[in-house]
């Protein structure tokens, strides 16, 4: 199984965790960039707190093929081995913060 294209087959949930935390701080990079004409603006993720929720996606792969229906777990583990799966984790972030802060941004263009 992967998770934002990282393999957790054959980890333990914590080693899942810790290895999709790792996973995510690499793939997000120290700030985003946002672009508009020839206007750069940089923003730190954490100015709007944002965060995964590994534990519940962790959780979900982990469960997979283990319902106690031996039918629909063997079934359910075949379709992975064959087709692997992408569990997205749930993404939050502050959404007034956001706006107070593209508020910001907007009033900077020359051509709002």
């Amino acid at each position: 199984m992967h998770k934002k294209g990282i393999e957790v087959s054959s980890l333990t949930k914590q080693e899942a965790i810790s290895k999709v935390e790792a996973g995510i701080q690499e793939q997000m990079g120290e700030h985003i960039i946002l672009k508009y004409k020839n206007h750069e603006y940089y923003v730190e993720p954490e100015q709007f707190n944002t965060s995964f929720d590994i534990y519940s996606a962790v959780e979900y792969a982990y469960n997979i093929g283990r319902t106690g229906d031996i039918i629909q777990d063997i079934k359910d583990y075949s379709s992975i081995l064959f087709n692997n799966i992408n569990i997205e984790p749930n993404f939050t972030y502050d959404e007034e913060a956001l706006d107070y802060y593209l508020q910001g941004i907007q009033e900077q263009l020359p051509d709002q």
